[in-house]
C-alpha cells in the first residue's frame, strides 16, 4: 500500500566524511546555475540541484562537472526535515534558494548513493579527478575504517576520494 512518502520525489544523498573546503569556508553559494544544465533534475516542473553532484563555475554560472574543470565542487546544503520523521530534503529549489558549493581538496572524502558509472561522476573518474574506495585488494584498500556499503536509511552508498 502506497503511503504519502510514496509521493515525495528521490534525490541522491552526501555524507560529507571529509570536506575540508568547509573548514575555511571554500563555500559558493550565490550564483544561478545555468540554464537547462546536466546538472538540473526536474521534478513536476520544479527545478533541484541534488546534494553529491560534482559542478564547475563559468561565467555563465553554476553548471555539472565534466572533467575538464580547473576547479571541482560538490554540491552540499545541510539536509532539512521536510514533513514526518527522517524525511529529508536533499536537494536545493534553486527557483528559491542557492546551490552550496564545496570546493573539493585533495584527499577530501564523501559518500553518497551517486554510482560510479553514472553521469555525474564517470567524467571525473576517467579524468582520475576523483576515485571510488573499495577496501578491496588494490587502489585506495586501506581505508576500511570509511568502508561502507550502505547510507542510514539502506540506500547502496560508494565512498569517494578528490585526488585533484
Amino acid at each position: 500500500m502506497a503511503t504519502i512518502y510514496d509521493l515525495l520525489p528521490v534525490f541522491h544523498q552526501i555524507e560529507p566524511n571529509n570536506l575540508k573546503g568547509l573548514q575555511p569556508g571554500f563555500v559558493v553559494s550565490q550564483m544561478n546555475v545555468v540554464k537547462d544544465d546536466s546538472i538540473i533534475k526536474k521534478v513536476n516542473n520544479v527545478r533541484y540541484v541534488e546534494n553529491g553532484m560534482l559542478g564547475q563555475i563559468t561565467k555563465g554560472g553554476i553548471k555539472a562537472a565534466d572533467g575538464t574543470e580547473k576547479v571541482l565542487f560538490v554540491v552540499y546544503n545541510e539536509p532539512i526535515v521536510t514533513i514526518g520523521h527522517n524525511v529529508y530534503n536533499y536537494a536545493t529549489d534553486i527557483d528559491n534558494e542557492d546551490v552550496r558549493l564545496v570546493q573539493l581538496i585533495p584527499g577530501d572524502e564523501w559518500t553518497t548513493d551517486i554510482k560510479p558509472d553514472e553521469t555525474a561522476y564517470a567524467a571525473e573518474i576517467a579524468a582520475g579527478r576523483i576515485a571510488e574506495v573499495k577496501g578491496d585488494e588494490g587502489d585506495y584498500s586501506r581505508d576500511d575504517f570509511f568502508k561502507t556499503t550502505e547510507l542510514a536509511d539502506g540506500t547502496e552508498a560508494h565512498h569517494y576520494v578528490f585526488l585533484g
